[in-house]
């Protein structure tokens, strides 16, 4: 476990320092207006982590401006910040997909019950994308391009 927790340190600091990299050298990142969240490439993690994320940036009041790939767990934003203050480029990508539990001997295993709490986030556009693809499974399915920008505002 601790050498997870390392990893993931290791792995949050590459990315913030890439990120701080690409902004300085001005390499193709969304050019986000002050006081907006970009997310860039969040692949997810642990549940409890992005719900301790969200609830700290939504008391910050922050845009966000998704430009790049939010899959899984990055996808619990849309619980914690309504439609009006969320935005996509052209270069978003949203990733479903039926949340799993780690049973008592160490598999893990899609949850209904998680799925309904997740489904129950989103919002009713992103539920009826989700139905019409017959719902979350356990293989990640993705809404982008036109298809996102139906449902998602796109950053100006």
């Amino acid at each position: 476990m601790k050498t997870l927790k390392r990893l993931f340190a290791v792995a949050l600091i590459l990315g913030v320092l890439s990120l701080a990299v690409y902004q300085i050298a001005g390499l193709g990142i969304y050019p986000a207006p002050q006081g907006t969240y970009v997310v860039k490439t969040d692949y997810g993690g642990y549940v409890h982590l992005y719900e301790r994320k969200y609830r700290r940036l939504a008391r910050s009041h922050k845009e966000i401006a998704i430009d790049g790939e939010c899959s899984s767990a990055c996808t619990m934003l849309f619980g914690y910040f309504p439609l009006d203050r969320i935005c996509v480029t052209p270069r978003a990508k949203l990733g479903f997909h039926m949340p799993t539990e780690k049973t008592d001997d160490g598999k893990w295993i899609p949850t209904q019950d998680g799925a309904r709490d997740l489904m129950a986030m989103y919002p009713p556009q992103i539920q009826r994308w989700l139905a019409r693809k017959g719902g979350l499974k356990p293989d990640m399915i993705y809404l982008r391009g036109e298809e996102l920008r139906k449902v998602i505002r796109r950053c100006t």
